[in-house]
């Protein structure tokens, strides 16, 4: 059996960007679309007004900024569908080299899972250091995941997911995560998709909150999802150290959204320790947020439109939903990593009394 990384692995990343960030004063944790090309067609995507752009940044124009970028922790990528980019390997390889990444996610819709294969397979037999998670998206059931995503979209994650965990067994950096997106127009099939999910033998389900706030499922409704998304990913943790650690940072994080949502905005770093890099080269403090400006009026010089631009974020957003960065927002606190355990203890006793 290939060794899975544990929760010292899984947390390395905030670890890193909190360190960086406060030697450079500047983010260390990016958000990069690659592309804006996208062969889908799903109704909920909220960049779905920026697909299809005609001006995405250059491999050259993104090693100028990755030239200029600084010391990284953890790299996202993003799109459109980031495997369309047929140099994404390369692009990786470039922040990996340059900036001393050594966690990296890439989502995809799995519209090409030879694109998938191969370009992940690239990436771990050139960086066995780096901790690479793919996360091919699939929000429900077969027909309602075709009839919210796109006709196919169920079938060509799932080949995806598949080539990917052959992959796995012998690149145990490589961490294979179905990503869902919750709404209320799926919530009624989360728990029969968990249970098919779990089946499958990847390392995490990943649920997230659709971050347009009129398809939300009500707040009581929503608080039952996360508690039944929790115990979920419970099923794939070993170690009391990961449950406690990975559990608390989920009921947390969990417990925010909904606070958020009920009106209760939440201190957060986007803009300061995370920073996101359109495909066009615009820089926005958060995706959702107006660009400040645009790297290319800079020279592709990540750094140098950073501190003339300063995209800070507002002190607080309405209903705001975004896991990166709320993670980030926890983790640069450190008083909140005091929270964790009696999150994860909230959580045993909510189960318990539930039980009983």
């Amino acid at each position: 059996m290939v060794p899975r990384p544990g929760f010292l692995g899984s947390s390395r990343k905030y670890l890193d960007y909190l360190r960086q960030s406060g030697a450079t004063g500047r983010p260390s944790y990016l958000i990069l679309f690659v592309t804006s090309a996208c062969g889908g067609s799903c109704p909920h995507c909220f960049v779905g007004s920026r697909l299809g752009g005609t001006n995405d940044l250059s491999f050259d124009e993104l090693a100028r900024v990755s030239a200029t970028a600084g010391s990284l922790g953890a790299l996202l990528i993003s799109g459109g569908e980031p495997f369309s980019r047929s140099d994404l390997a390369e692009i990786v390889s470039m922040f990996v080299e340059n900036n001393g990444v050594r966690v990296c996610a890439i989502p995809t819709s799995g519209q090409d899972p030879d694109a998938v294969a191969g370009i992940t397979a690239r990436l771990v037999r050139a960086h066995p250091e780096l901790h690479l998670s793919v996360a091919p998206s699939i929000d429900a059931l077969e027909p309602l995941n075709d009839r919210l995503r796109y006709p196919g979209s169920y079938r060509g994650a799932r080949e995806a997911i598949d080539r990917l965990l052959a992959l796995r067994a012998k690149a145990p950096q490589l961490e294979v995560v179905v990503h869902t997106v919750l709404s209320r127009h799926n919530i009624h099939q989360l728990d029969a998709l968990m249970e098919e999910v779990a089946g499958w033998g990847v390392d995490s389900h990943s649920v997230e909150l659709i971050r347009d706030p009129r398809s939300l499922p009500p707040l009581p409704a929503l608080r039952e999802a996360h508690r039944r998304v929790l115990a979920n990913r419970a099923r794939y943790l070993g170690s009391p150290l990961e449950r406690v650690g990975i559990l608390g940072s989920l009921a947390l994080a969990q417990r925010i959204k909904e606070r958020s949502i009920a009106g209760r905005p939440f201190r957060c770093v986007a803009g300061r320790r995370v920073v996101v890099l359109d495909a066009d080269g615009a820089l926005r403090p958060c995706e959702p947020l107006p660009p400040v400006g645009n790297v290319r009026d800079f020279d592709c010089d990540l750094a140098r439109a950073y501190d003339s631009l300063g995209p800070r974020a507002p002190s607080s957003c309405e209903a705001c939903t975004h896991v990166c960065f709320i993670n980030a927002s926890i983790a640069s606190q450190p008083v909140r990593w005091l929270e964790l355990p009696f999150a994860y203890l909230r959580h045993r006793l909510e189960e318990v009394l539930r039980d009983d």
